[in-house]
């Protein structure tokens, strides 16, 4: 039998370290749980690495809401994946939708190529898509 995977979304630096205690191999780091998780902090991230030893994906969303983002949260997101590599993240949680609520691969794509070599992990934004299995097929479209 196959041993699962945990993975724990955390809203603050003492749940990091208890997820990894408890064993878990990675952390989703977000900010302000009742907007549904946005951009935590960067001293919060920079504390965050230097207390865990597992996998660190920080979600990367600058306001609650859609993930239609305008082209300055665009370029917001773009600074976020800067610092999220120069802070020593394993990844980043991320997505991004078209205004209507599709994914919006040519954007995510620019986002995987920006990460690199971090991983990249989508967020709720599925959960937003009309056609799951059409938002699915995109996401991985943009993978290579």
């Amino acid at each position: 039998m196959s041993k699962g995977v945990l993975e724990v979304c955390a809203f603050h630096i003492d749940s990091c370290i208890i997820a990894e205690r408890a064993g878990a191999v990675r952390v989703e780091l977000c900010d302000n749980p009742i907007e549904g998780g946005t951009t935590p902090s960067f001293g919060t991230i920079k504390k965050v690495r230097e207390k865990i030893s597992i996998l660190l994906y920080p979600i990367l969303r600058p306001r609650s809401g859609n993930y239609f983002y305008s082209d300055e949260e665009f370029d917001i997101l773009k600074e976020d994946i800067t610092i999220c590599r120069q802070l020593g993240c394993n990844g980043i949680s991320v997505g991004i939708s078209d205004i209507h609520a599709e994914i919006d691969t040519e954007r995510l794509k620019r986002i995987v190529e920006w990460a690199g070599p971090m991983g990249v992990t989508c967020n709720r934004v599925f959960d937003c898509a009309p056609d799951p299995f059409k938002a699915l097929e995109d996401i991985i479209s943009c993978a290579s």
